[in-house]
């Protein structure tokens, strides 16, 4: 028994052991490019240009893969006895890239759909142009059918739209990143990247500017200023009545034979108005020393107030 169960300890161990040391292999990874090439070279075109249809309609390929799918897809097609099949991606390959070539010694089953596609395809030229709000191509002449519509992609989240034609809406709330002009399965044919313009310095100055909180009142230095002026104003009308009430009291003195009544109401009215003076210069002394103060800590550009010390005391500087 014991023998038993130190043998199947054994054969499990071991079990493990190989399963550890010979994991099974991953399958690798082909490129639909090149098992379709693969194919081709033993003359297996049909199952080929099966691959390479499927390929394009994935939609996933670059516009400089596009052709070459496009170009083998053109020779399997002629392989096949299909010269219309195959001028029609011959046709696409060359209006994406004008300078494409078959190779040295090519059968005139290739070569004279080729040569047909080439004569009747020009240069498929695409311009892209996007503002925040709309996508625009300008697409120059495409008889080989290549061009389908627009495709916008989007910063955080990624967002993606798609339409028909050469412009597109582009929605509120998608920030836009990309846009690319596109064949009918959304391989990409030419691609823009849309930059974000800077705001003008003065545009962001004054947007800044409007978004900023106002200053209260009573903090700006001028409705002191103002205050100040104002107070003066005060003052000044009181010492031109104290001065008409001094003069008539002089007058009345000297002319004499007037009843003291009527002097004492004059002076009376005089005392009244210099207390005004006193009340409107107080006032303008006031108010300016916090306007200057206001006009030092507030405003437009930073200022502040710093304690400096100097020889035999300690004030205070205002930079601006």
């Amino acid at each position: 028994m014991r023998v038993l169960v130190v043998s199947i300890a054994i054969a499990i161990a071991l079990v493990a052991t190989a399963a550890r040391a010979d994991p099974t292999p991953a399958t690798p990874t082909v490129d639909p490019l090149d098992e379709a090439r693969a194919l081709e070279s033993t003359l297996d075109y049909e199952r080929a240009l099966v691959i390479v249809d499927r390929e394009i309609a994935r939609g996933a390929a670059s516009r400089a893969r596009l052709v070459e799918l496009h170009l083998l897809a053109g020779k399997l097609g002629a392989g096949l006895d299909h010269p219309d099949v195959a001028r029609a991606h011959f046709a696409r390959a060359l209006a994406l890239a004008p300078s494409t070539r078959l190779p040295d010694g090519s059968s005139p089953k290739l070569t004279d759909p080729f040569e047909a596609a080439r004569a009747a395809t020009p240069p498929l030229a695409i311009t892209l142009s996007a503002t925040r709000t709309r996508a625009v191509a300008a697409v120059g002449a495409d008889p080989a059918q290549v061009f389908w519509g627009l495709r916008v992609r989007g910063h955080e989240p990624t967002r993606v739209v798609t339409a028909p034609g050469t412009a597109i809406d582009i929605p509120p709330g998608l920030s836009p990143a990309e846009v690319d002009a596109i064949d009918e399965y959304g391989n990409v044919l030419e691609a823009a990247a849309i930059e974000t313009p800077e705001p003008a310095a003065g545009a962001s100055v004054t947007s800044r500017a409007a978004l900023a909180p106002s200053t209260p009142i009573v903090r700006r230095w001028t409705t002191w200023a103002l205050a100040t002026g104002a107070a003066l104003a005060v003052a000044g009308v009181g010492a031109a009545r104290f001065t008409a009430a001094q003069d008539e009291w002089n007058q009345l003195e000297t002319a004499g034979g007037h009843d003291y009544s009527q002097l004492a109401e004059i002076e009376s009215r005089g005392r009244d108005w210099g207390l005004v003076v006193d009340i409107g210069l107080g006032a303008a002394a006031a108010t300016a020393i916090v306007a200057i103060v206001m006009y030092a800590v507030g405003g437009e550009s930073p200022r502040s107030l710093a304690p400096a010390a100097g020889n035999g005391g300690i004030g205070f500087a205002a930079r601006f």
